[in-house]
């Protein structure tokens, strides 16, 4: 159970009490554990923060694995490229997003990043799931393990098509 517990000092802390009772040849013994939750709220709140912010940007986020599978994509990544997660996990995005009129020096660009693990910017004209194309500026970035292989991809995206018609 979460209990606030007085400190020496007189402040507060919110702590998780658990009691187990162990049963000896002679007496049964009480083993208490106190857990100090502060921390754990505070990573607990940040989290919650940062969800909320990447769920209402305009920007589309994605998440891939150390292979590129798309492995979690925010609501907004859905509404640009009509996709759903649950349609599309475990694919690249490069094998669905990706058409006729995207650029071929972009998509090496994109290959070589992902294959020399090195970020990769740019703009490039990306399909919809019902076929129309659409332009989007996207910042794919790697992360690594401990061990210093890559074991994620993290992108993010903003659809520029409106930008990009205004201003020709």
């Amino acid at each position: 159970k979460e209990f606030t517990i007085g400190r020496a000092d007189g402040s507060r802390v919110l702590v998780e009490l658990s009691v187990r009772v162990v049963v000896t040849q002679s007496d049964p013994l009480l083993i208490i554990t106190v857990k100090d939750l502060a921390e754990s709220k505070q990573v607990q709140m940040l989290l919650e923060q940062q969800a909320h912010v990447i769920e209402k940007t305009d920007s589309f986020v994605f998440i891939a694995n150390a292979t590129n599978e798309l492995e979690w994509c925010n609501s907004r990544f859905e509404v640009v490229t009509g996709y759903k997660l649950t349609g599309v996990a475990g694919r690249r995005a490069t094998d669905f997003l990706l058409g006729a009129g995207s650029s071929p020096h972009d998509v090496e660009h994109i290959m070589s990043s992902i294959e020399r693990c090195v970020p990769y910017k740019l703009e490039l004209l990306l399909y919809n799931k019902a076929g129309r194309p659409f332009w989007a500026r996207i910042d794919v970035h790697p992360l690594y393990s401990e061990l210093g292989a890559v074991n994620k991809w993290v992108g993010l995206g903003f659809d520029t098509t409106e930008q990009r018609y205004a201003a020709q």
